[in-house]
């Protein structure tokens, strides 16, 4: 069945709140009020009919080692953990803590996996004793990274949802093909088992819908859609899509587009039997994303 992701904050932040991309400063009450706000319009689209999302992803996403000293680091995603459950209140919503890559987004680090598990196990660590339910390591454009964020996950000993980067071609962003990235975590001792290990699934994000589809056909050829877990591509090609007057991203497919996109896919690629598939939208997507999701998926895909 599938299990709906909440938007990434940016977007919402950046064209809804009027508040430049960048690091908020939780410790000022207004950022710390404007977090709420969009965190409760996440949380409680659909309500209306019944219907929630069921994972809300921390707006921690740009909040690792090269944004904030380590003090400011663990403080803020603590802070905003916090939000993020009081906001939930008792609604059957997970809430994942968000990470993104070493760096750029579109330039995968060159730094070993060494370095990249140290770069990522103080935000990690963090966000584990603020006791997410899981972490998200989103964006993810390289296998080392990703290597890097597995054994992380290990040995802090906590659930990790990965996520990755596609080209035109199919293949991540460092040029890798889909099946080189599990081998690498294979060999590096993390036998793939959803229910057993730190690893749960692999999904795309922060990819057009176009570079999506190309994985997952990959995925399909290759005998590998058993081991994906879902997508959340971009609504818009640019990072928060271009100004559309003062108030809104540019983007090149709508809500209602995004919905048509998104059940194809399911028909293509995904089992109505799964019982954790994830769906949602990254970039230049928010609440009215949410709002179709929740209100108009087919029933087959819903969860039960």
């Amino acid at each position: 069945m599938v299990r709906v992701l909440s938007p990434p904050y940016g977007t919402a932040l950046e064209y809804g709140a009027g508040v430049a991309k960048g690091p908020l400063d939780l410790s000022k009450k207004f950022c710390r009020t404007l977090l709420r706000k969009q965190t409760e319009l996440f949380v409680t689209a659909g309500e209306e009919n019944g219907r929630t999302i069921d994972v809300l992803a921390t707006n921690t996403f740009l909040y690792g080692a090269q944004n904030l000293s380590p003090q400011n680091l663990r403080a803020f995603n603590h802070a905003a953990v916090d939000i993020a459950r009081e906001t939930v209140d008792n609604r059957a919503i997970k809430i994942w803590g968000a990470m993104g890559p070493k760096g750029d987004c579109y330039t995968p680090s060159s730094d070993s996996v060494t370095k990249l598990f140290d770069y990522h196990m103080a935000q990690a660590h963090a966000l584990r004793d603020a006791d997410v339910d899981a972490l998200l390591a989103e964006t993810m454009g390289s296998v080392r990274e990703c290597v890097a964020m597995v054994e992380v996950a290990r040995r802090l000993e906590i659930s990790l949802y990965l996520s990755v980067m596609a080209t035109d071609k199919g293949t991540l962003l460092d040029g890798s093909a889909l099946r080189e990235l599990f081998t690498a975590l294979d060999s590096f001792g993390t036998e793939y088992s959803p229910r057993r290990n730190t690893l749960q699934r692999v999904l795309v994000n922060c990819s057009s819908h176009i570079q999506t589809r190309a994985l997952y056909e990959h995925a399909k050829a290759e005998g590998l859609l058993a081991r994906m877990g879902g997508f959340y591509p971009n609504a818009a090609v640019l990072d928060h899509g271009e100004k559309n007057g003062q108030s809104k991203p540019k983007c090149d497919i709508d809500a209602e587009q995004m919905l048509r996109w998104t059940v194809e896919m399911l028909e293509d690629f995904a089992d109505p039997q799964d019982p954790e598939f994830f769906v949602g939208g990254c970039c230049g997507t928010g609440v009215a994303l949410l709002d179709s999701f929740l209100n108009n998926l087919p029933e087959k895909w819903l969860k039960k």
